[in-house]
């Protein structure tokens, strides 16, 4: 083969190289966008889930409360017959 004739090949893998280079970067940018909404979006269930958590557990803690006070409120005649 002369150098002429390897030239051309040369070029001709040379831009198959720079266009799949050029796919495959375009390819990540995008899916690096994607991935970067996803983690946002994440965040803001996870920052309404803790908050979804905290008031559940106040309403266990006055459930607790509202338990304790019935235990220890005294009971009148009326409130055992029930009949």
């Amino acid at each position: 083969m002369t150098p002429t004739e390897v030239w051309p090949a040369v070029g001709a893998i040379a831009t198959i190289a720079a266009v799949g280079v050029a796919v495959i970067s375009t390819f990540f940018g995008w899916l690096s966008k994607k991935l970067d909404a996803i983690g946002a979006h994440l965040s803001k269930q996870d920052a309404h889930l803790a908050k979804q958590d905290a008031a559940i557990a106040e309403v266990k803690t006055d459930i607790a409360w509202l338990k304790r006070q019935i235990k220890s409120a005294p009971r009148t005649e009326e409130e055992g017959d029930d009949e």
